[in-house]
């Protein structure tokens, strides 16, 4: 389908980037161009009429307005330049700011939430008073228990009889009449004094020790350990605990 001369006018402004502004100014220059035109094939119409009726003997004037016609068919054919853009126009002022937003009102449009309900504590009974306990040291109770004339039994101690089995165990058969025969009258107990850290071998006994059990392995007099009186000196130092058994 071919274009008219309007829509290849317009696709070539498009091409070269034309704004609107200049769009509105072609528009209207093709309609003063249609009007042209109509006035030129009605101008033309009425010379062809008049050259009819002029007669063969007026030569000069039908020269004249041939002339005339030919004239009129170039000027309708001429395609019509496009002219220079126009400068860029002046940049408007700015525009009235808008109005502020609502603010919303408390108690109209929202609402706090209510506070929340305080909880209850509730406070146990107090306890009965602990007993007060010793004011014994360690050290201090051990020598206490040195002292005493009787027979500890093996459960008054925490740890002792499980001890015993584990010496009895790792002695098997030896001295088994005689250590049997202290177990069932019981034994008495020391713990010498001196301090346990896997360093120290130096102690002091308070009773001549028959053996002597350190860290779960029990040692006897010159196999173990050597004692100067009261003073105790142990090949291995104990970092557990020591025990005197006499």
């Amino acid at each position: 389908m071919s274009l008219t001369k309007k829509e290849e006018r317009l696709i070539r402004f498009a091409e070269k980037g034309g704004n609107d502004a200049t769009l509105i100014l072609l528009d209207n220059l093709e309609e003063i161009e249609s009007k042209l035109e109509q006035i030129t094939e009605s101008f033309t119409e009425q010379i062809k009429e008049l050259k009819d009726r002029v007669s063969p003997s007026s030569q000069e004037i039908k020269a004249v307005l041939e002339q005339t016609a030919i004239m009129m068919d170039r000027f309708s054919s001429v395609e019509r330049l496009k002219g220079d853009r126009g400068e860029l126009g002046d940049k408007g002022e700015r525009g009235i700011d808008g109005t502020d937003g609502y603010t919303p009102i408390k108690n109209i449009d929202y609402f706090d939430g209510k506070d929340g309900k305080a909880g209850e504590s509730t406070k146990g009974e107090r306890g009965d008073m602990g007993k007060d306990g010793s004011p014994d040291t360690a050290e201090q109770i051990a020598n206490k228990l040195n002292t005493l004339s009787e027979v500890i039994e093996q459960n008054t101690i925490k740890g002792l009889k499980d001890t015993f089995e584990k010496i009895r165990a790792s002695m098997g058969g030896m001295r088994q009449g005689s250590f049997g025969g202290v177990l069932s009258v019981g034994v008495r107990v020391e713990t010498p004094v001196g301090i346990v850290d896997g360093i120290n071998t130096a102690f002091t006994a308070f009773k001549s020790p028959k053996y002597i059990v350190s860290d779960g392995i029990t040692y006897f007099e010159n196999n173990g350990y050597t004692i100067a009186g009261k003073s105790l000196t142990l090949t291995v130092p104990p970092s557990q605990y020591i025990r005197s058994f006499y």
